[in-house]
């Protein structure tokens, strides 16, 4: 956690699911945390949902967390699912 409302980080994924799998486990997560898929691609996926959309739901692991994007990356160590959340509901 580089900033209170910041946070990053990854998980092996060498070994696990492939790709298309992996992304489709974030995209079942955002949906049951009723976080909108806001953009997507072969290795990514994005959500952006300001506080006051679902105000019902403020409940969610996720709820924190208005902003974020999940992706893949090969890198040295091997395959790594990536992740960098943010909040600006500290700010308001």
């Amino acid at each position: 956690m580089t900033f209170l409302w910041h946070l990053r980080g990854s998980v092996a994924l060498d070994g696990g699911p492939s790709n298309e799998a992996a992304l489709g486990r974030v995209k079942r997560l955002l949906k049951k945390q009723r976080k909108p898929v806001t953009d997507e691609g072969a290795d990514f996926v994005a959500f952006d949902q300001p506080l006051w959309r679902d105000p019902a739901h403020n409940w969610a692991l996720l709820v924190f967390y208005n902003q974020g994007r999940f992706w893949i990356a090969q890198g040295a160590v091997g395959r790594r699912l990536h992740y960098d959340l943010s909040s600006r509901h500290g700010f308001i």
